[in-house]
């Protein structure tokens, strides 16, 4: 079985080590793995309409990028989720957490939240 993962991180470095953790464990369990990843929300939302994906991880907080005080992650995640429907896994990564931006994600459509490094 090949596993298609699109990442959407606006540090380059992140994304690669994503992209990366993800191969290490899809490989691990014998599968094939296709990965890669774009540094602006814009280009995840035009890639998911054009290509399928089995999972989609949005950073949050992408640099620079909001609206109306929220997260831009949260928008492109909620815009993903309505294009692509339940079929991808959705995986929200932030290095800030609170209950109240896990419920955002929860209710943008997004499948997981996880805390990541900063």
């Amino acid at each position: 079985m090949k596993y298609s993962v699109l990442v959407c991180d606006d540090l380059i470095t992140e994304a690669e080590l994503i992209v990366s953790l993800c191969r290490l464990a899809v490989e691990e369990l014998g599968h094939q793995f296709h990965g890669e990843y774009v540094t602006r929300g814009i280009d995840a939302i035009i890639k998911v309409a054009r290509k399928k994906y089995d999972a989609i991880i949005v950073d949050l907080i992408l640099q620079g990028e909001y609206t109306d005080k929220t997260p831009l992650g949260l928008t492109v995640g909620q815009t993903i989720r309505e294009r692509v429907g339940p079929g991808a896994k959705l995986i929200a990564i932030s290095a800030k957490h609170s209950e109240s931006l896990e419920s955002s994600c929860t209710k943008a459509g997004f499948d997981y939240f996880i805390q990541w490094f900063s």
